[in-house]
């Protein structure tokens, strides 16, 4: 397999990859969103809560807040030395209070790792009115996706490379009118922009008429990595394709056996 960045960016990363079939690109994709750990917070406790929303709702807000994750400090409690007890190494206490009249924000979770803090500072948790209060406590853990979307690292998507064959030249008022941006527009004339044909996902056979015809390349894919923020995009793909390797040379041991 070949493969090379056609676009990267903090939010979004574009990749093309050449001699691979579906089933490997979508087994990239799942293990990326699936099996690669995050941070977020899984056990709540409730000192005070004299705010408007239950406790089941403020639990799931904060379990749902992004936490920026450090996978080299921590593993998942099954596979702790601890046993799953809980220590150190496999959670992270969170302390979160406030009173009214404001809204509490997820900046306000004070974690006990001050490495770990929300990637979204300004995500409302509640809103107290003059005289309420809250004053919770919980737990971070890892967890993958496969249990609860909260542990999922980002979103992974991936197609055929879109082709174009143009018939004749193409004027800027027909340009224009298409459906699709992917024309570098002049003053009479129009050509394709390669860059925008690979980004767009609504290419496909059936745009085609009499002036352009869409098609697909089955020899290379088109795979886009939007990560939510726990971890790097690098970190994402590092993650995924070493857990596949952990699964595979699982598998090859008990095949021997």
């Amino acid at each position: 397999m070949d493969a090379k960045v056609f676009k990267s960016e903090k939010d979004k990363a574009v990749l093309l990859l050449h001699g691979i079939t579906p089933a490997v690109a979508n087994m990239i994709r799942r293990y990326t969103m699936m099996e690669v750990p995050t941070l977020a917070v899984e056990d709540v406790e409730f000192r005070k809560n004299s705010s408007i929303l239950f406790d089941e709702m403020i639990a799931h807000r904060l379990g749902l807040v992004v936490l920026k994750s450090d996978l080299k400090t921590y593993n998942k409690r099954e596979e702790c030395k601890c046993g799953g007890k809980g220590c150190a190494r496999c959670e992270v206490k969170m302390a979160l209070s406030g009173k009214g009249p404001s809204v509490v924000m997820a900046s306000e979770m004070k974690f006990k790792d001050p490495k770990i803090r929300p990637v979204f500072p300004n995500t409302p948790i509640v809103k107290l009115l003059k005289g309420q209060e809250i004053e919770v406590e919980g737990t971070a853990t890892l967890g993958s996706g496969k249990i609860h979307a909260k542990w999922s690292p980002g979103h992974v998507t991936y197609r055929y490379r879109p082709t174009v064959e143009v018939n004749g030249k193409i004027d800027a008022e027909y340009a224009k009118s298409f459906p699709l941006d992917i024309f570098d527009i002049k003053e009479s004339s129009a050509t394709v922009n390669k860059e925008k044909l690979v980004m767009c996902h609504a290419c496909n056979p059936s745009y085609s008429d009499k002036h352009i015809v869409f098609g697909e390349d089955k020899n290379e894919i088109v795979m886009i990595i939007e990560p939510f923020g726990q971890l790097t995009i690098q970190e994402m793909v590092d993650a995924a394709l070493g857990i596949i390797q952990k699964n595979a040379e699982e598998v090859k041991d008990l095949l021997k056996k």
